[in-house]
């Protein structure tokens, strides 16, 4: 039986195992085991002839793609993150705008460049993983800055050749040994920096513009209108912090020590107290980028005219264009000098014309009863409600035909076009009515005069609006073939037509279909409004009807 102390022994052994094993896997000891000898210290040891370091080559000039994005690419750090050196700005074609006070150049530089590669989202697979590691070593103010500042990027890789860089930053003398050996060459660089000029000069011209006003210098003022970024996250409960939108507000008191109280002008309208000068600006004080003012002016494209300022102006243009009652010479604008035959005006539209120029004569100066005013803003509901329609039915079919992939999806493809569809609806009865009363107001005993709109009768217009839906080959696949939506404005079972030439169609109603969402009140009223569309086209020109 071993003794308790030969155990200990073999145990105090089994300790430098591990360093046994790294030893014997060594490069030296393999070399030692392979060449039969053990001699470290003797000059001729082959270890330092084995283990000798490679002199490291000479970095190469990176080859640049043949587009932009390749050449972002490639110059992309490992972490994500790109470097504001020569060949960056050399990629962005100079036109990287100055880098704002208190953000670093290599943040900058990467900020710049995701910006410039989320502005190709035909590329997104390729993009998509260079874009995720920039993004962490961004931070979402400054990308925002990046985003507004910078111009377009052309695609195209940039053949314009560097600036002489190197040359100028070096000691001068190094330069003056350059210009004993490599004459030559100095030459060639410097006759590139020349031609290269304009692109400085446009590379300033950029960052004059990009520049921020300057501020007025007189402080703020109690009552001032103006814009901050400090405020709290919407559904939060935390400390309010910087934010990366500008929000209009009013200073309610102004500190000595550089602090304002502010009271924002809309959202839940808090008051902040304490607000750093330094996070408030005037509203003037930076100009919008052209994406905003664009959103801008698609949010307020459709939002109607003030009713009175609409019609002087239409009272304008109809008394620049008529002739006096005095006056009974030949028009001017009407006569032509071309010898082409041109087809002549029907006796309809000189109706109607005649028939507006009275209206707006007699009525010169007088303000509209309130049922015109009425059916003119009916008018610009429906517009307004039409308008509306066709970006929720490109959504919706889209939806059908990519992204719903099994049927349980596809039911529910077309769920949000089916409100927007019964709001059309509502607002088509509604002018019908109205318009179709106004008309008959309108009328004489000798010539029948439709209400004319954008040129042509509107209630004909009306009954054809919904032709468009039957291009979409996902609204007509998912309604059936059955559906019909030529001149079947209130997208009933029966279309208008057949119903004026007393067809009968054995055709039930899905629980899919829109008709089947009216209630008892719309179905009268969507039966007045067929009656008086109806009787409308019959009146008209029968090449007219359909």
């Amino acid at each position: 039986m071993e003794s308790i102390e030969a155990k200990l022994r073999l145990a105090r052994y089994k300790n430098f195992d591990p360093f046994y094993e790294g030893l014997l896997r060594s490069p030296p000891s393999k070399l030692a085991m392979a060449t039969g000898r053990l001699s470290i210290g003797a000059p001729s040891f082959p270890l330092s002839k084995a283990f000798q370091s490679t002199p490291k080559a000479a970095p190469t000039e990176l080859a640049f793609a043949t587009d932009t994005i390749s050449t972002l690419l490639a110059l992309q750090q490992l972490d994500g993150r790109w470097n504001m050196d020569d060949a960056f700005l050399h990629a962005m074609h100079g036109l990287v705008p100055p880098c704002p006070p208190g953000v670093g150049s290599t943040m900058w530089a990467t900020a710049c460049a995701l910006a410039a590669l989320r502005r190709h989202p035909a590329d997104f697979e390729r993009l998509d993983l260079p874009c995720s590691k920039a993004l962490t070593q961004v931070d979402a103010q400054v990308f925002e800055w990046a985003k507004q500042a910078l111009p377009h990027i052309p695609n195209a890789a940039n053949t314009a050749p560097k600036l002489l860089t190197a040359l100028e930053d070096a000691a001068p003398d190094v330069v003056l040994q350059r210009k004993t050996t490599q004459v030559d060459r100095l030459s060639q660089e410097i006759q590139r920096h020349v031609e290269s000029s304009a692109a400085n000069a446009l590379q300033e011209g950029y960052a004059r513009e990009f520049k921020p006003r300057n501020l007025p210098p007189e402080p703020f003022q109690v009552g001032d209108v103006v814009e901050c970024c400090w405020r709290q996250a919407q559904r939060a409960n935390n400390a309010p912090c910087g934010q990366a939108e500008w929000a209009p507000a009013r200073i309610a008191s102004v500190d000595d020590k550089n602090k304002v109280d502010v009271v924002y002008l809309g959202g839940r309208r808090e008051r902040l107290f304490g607000v750093d000068a330094a996070l408030v600006r005037r509203p003037n004080a930076v100009k919008k980028a052209p994406n905003e003012v664009l959103r801008d002016l698609d949010r307020t494209w459709l939002e109607p005219l003030p009713l009175q300022d609409e019609l002087q102006r239409v009272q304008q243009v109809v008394r620049a264009k008529t002739p006096p009652p005095w006056h009974e010479s030949t028009n001017i604008e009407k006569q032509t000098t071309r010898t082409r035959r041109s087809r002549p005006p029907r006796r309809q539209t000189n109706a109607v014309a005649a028939a507006t120029n009275d209206f707006f004569r007699n009525n010169d100066g007088k303000p509209l009863p309130p049922a015109h005013e009425a059916t003119i803003a009916a008018i610009l509901a429906y517009e307004k409600c039409l308008a509306k329609v066709s970006p929720v039915l490109k959504q919706c079919s889209r939806l059908y035909r990519s992204s719903a992939r099994s049927f349980r999806d596809r039911i529910h493809a077309f769920d949000a076009f089916t409100p927007v569809v019964l709001e059309l609806v509502l607002a088509t009865v509604d002018c019908i009515e109205r318009v179709f009363s106004f008309e008959q107001s309108l009328q004489s005993s000798t010539v029948f005069a439709p209400f004319q709109w954008h040129g042509e009768p509107f209630l004909h217009s009306v009954a054809h609006h919904a032709d468009s839906f039957a291009s979409c080959k996902p609204l007509q696949d998912w309604y059936g073939t059955d559906f019909h939506f030529e001149m079947n404005p209130f997208l009933l079972t029966m279309p208008l037509h057949l119903k004026q030439d007393k067809i009968q169609l054995a055709v039930v109603a899905h629980s899919w279909w829109p008709e089947n969402r009216y209630d008892a009140a719309l179905r009268q009223q969507i039966d007045r409004a067929e009656q008086q569309l109806l009787e409308h086209l019959a009146r008209l020109d029968p090449c007219n009807r359909r």
